[in-house]
């Protein structure tokens, strides 16, 4: 199954034309990442009519959590509390991903995604890296094939 990590939001013809989007790329499941409430609610009433259709809240919003969100969206500000649902990935963009918020992670045994990495990070053994068309030239083809296949997703940054 192909899962687009990565939707950053979505727009008035992604979830008119999610059948069409599907059947050309070949992506089953797409996780959108809204960031207020507003978008929050509109991502909700979508995922509810699209069974393709997932997504993240921020971790300052998580309350607003609901169906069908699988996971916390991480930012450099967040204070990270240990007991986080098991079944709620985290989703951290690497660019937010200082050394202190790395430690967190590490300390909560947490297991997430990295979002537009540009490195490999060793040290978080539990999280997987997106790859898009626009990370993979960040990586040296022998770091790339280092990894295993179960170690990265996919991300499209759609609609950029």
């Amino acid at each position: 199954m192909t899962i687009d990590v990565h939707v950053k939001r979505l727009d008035e013809i992604f979830p008119e034309e999610i059948d069409e989007i599907m059947e050309d790329t070949m992506v089953q499941l797409f996780v959108v990442h809204p960031a207020t409430e507003q978008e929050i609610e509109s991502v909700q009433q979508e995922a509810m009519r699209h069974n393709g259709i997932y997504y993240t809240v921020p971790y300052r919003l998580r309350e607003l959590s609901a169906q069908k969100c699988i996971g916390y969206k991480i930012g450099p500000d967040d204070r990270i509390d240990p007991d986080i649902p098991e079944q709620k990935a985290i989703f951290v963009d690497e660019s937010d991903l200082t050394p202190q918020l790395e430690a967190q992670l590490r300390e909560a045994s947490l297991q997430g995604i990295i979002l537009n990495p540009t490195r490999i990070h060793p040290k978080l053994k539990h999280f997987l890296l997106s790859f898009g068309s626009e990370t993979l030239e960040h990586f040296e083809a022998e770091a790339v094939a280092s990894l295993t296949m179960d170690a990265l997703v996919l991300e499209s940054g759609y609609p950029d």
